[in-house]
């Protein structure tokens, strides 16, 4: 794929443009769903999720989901659920952050941590010196 300046998923994507071949296009969700579920790590399924929707799934799931095909409709399924539970883990993990970040000691700590042995150290220093 990278030899061809193609997306690494493209050939996946173009399976799923066979309107012609159900079972291929049944297969394909299958592969997606199983790549993009089995990573624990949520940055990483959200990265090869948005990979696959960047390579033209995006474009073809209303055209998939337009089909009458129960094997089809699961995997549809199973996409929407697992991106929709990625999405809820991805906002409580963001309101964590904002709740750190209401407490004045929270912030601090944050932000000595951050800047503790780098050449910005002596920037905080002085502005905490100076306000």
């Amino acid at each position: 794929a990278e030899r061809c300046n193609r997306e690494r998923f493209a050939s996946i994507v173009e399976g799923l443009e066979s309107h012609d071949a159900l079972q291929l296009q049944v297969a394909c969700m299958q592969f997606i769903n199983a790549l993009v579920t089995s990573p624990e790590d949520l940055d990483f399924r959200i990265h090869l999720r948005n990979e696959f929707l960047r390579c033209g799934l995006k474009k073809i799931l209303p055209d998939l989901k337009e089909k009458e095909n129960e094997e089809l409709d699961i995997q549809l399924k199973v996409f929407d659920e697992n991106k929709d539970e990625d999405l809820i883990e991805l906002s409580h993990r963001l309101n964590d952050i904002r709740a750190e970040m209401d407490d004045v000691n929270e912030v601090y700590h944050l932000l000595y941590n951050m800047l503790k042995d780098t050449t910005s150290e002596n920037y905080f220093l002085s502005i905490l010196q100076h306000q």
